[in-house]
């Protein structure tokens, strides 16, 4: 009896062990990178993010996970200072400023090899970020809050297109996506261009 149960035991174990490793080899790990520097006359901004992800591979060549994203934008610049209680004359004069912003985003994907170094992608994405407010291409200054106006922007994005990864286990990745929700009263492009790196992909 007490050999028995012990072999049961290790039977529990060994196929334990088994499904743990199996798990272990079908998900894949990745991650993007924002690092931008841009200026104009009035102001500069620098921003900074990452977007790490998780796959599961349903089939060697179909995977699915989550992706999240953090970007911390710092804008630096010329600003239009109003003084909101005012009644007339609200705008005072100019001033140079700064503020630094932080934007989230969270979402679920779908990829499929359909060659060994390119691949499919599509993916639906739940975006808060935080816009500076500008007044004819200066940031706006407010006295009552003390601070850069800024506004909060919820935005669901839906995207779809094409990946290359540059080997494996671990690759260098690019894609070139199209949000299908881009606003149409924006000139903001539709085309997301990503580059990252992905491991066991």
């Amino acid at each position: 009896l007490s050999s028995d149960a012990h072999a049961r035991q290790t039977g529990r174990a060994d196929k334990y062990f088994e499904e743990s490793v199996n798990l272990a080899g079908r998900l894949w790990y990745g991650g993007g990178f924002n690092l931008a520097l841009a200026g104009s006359g009035d102001y500069n901004q620098f921003v900074f993010g990452l977007a790490p992800m998780v796959g599961y591979k349903i089939t060697e060549d179909f995977s699915v996970g989550p992706r999240f994203g953090f970007d911390y934008q710092f804008v630096r610049g010329n600003a239009a200072v109003y003084n909101p209680n005012l009644a007339t004359g609200q705008f005072i004069g100019f001033t140079n400023e700064k503020k630094g912003t932080f934007s989230v985003s969270g979402g679920v994907f779908a990829r499929y090899k359909a060659f060994r170094s390119f691949f499919a992608h599509v993916e639906f994405e739940l975006q808060n970020r935080e816009l500076f407010l500008e007044d004819r291409g200066l940031l706006i200054y407010e006295t009552a809050p003390g601070e850069l106006l800024t506004i909060q922007e919820t935005r669901e994005n839906f995207y779809a297109g094409l990946g290359y990864t540059s080997g494996y286990p671990l690759g260098f990745e690019m894609l070139l996506l199209y949000n299908f929700n881009t606003p149409e009263n924006t000139i903001e492009l539709p085309f997301d261009l990503r580059f990252g790196i992905n491991y066991n992909f």
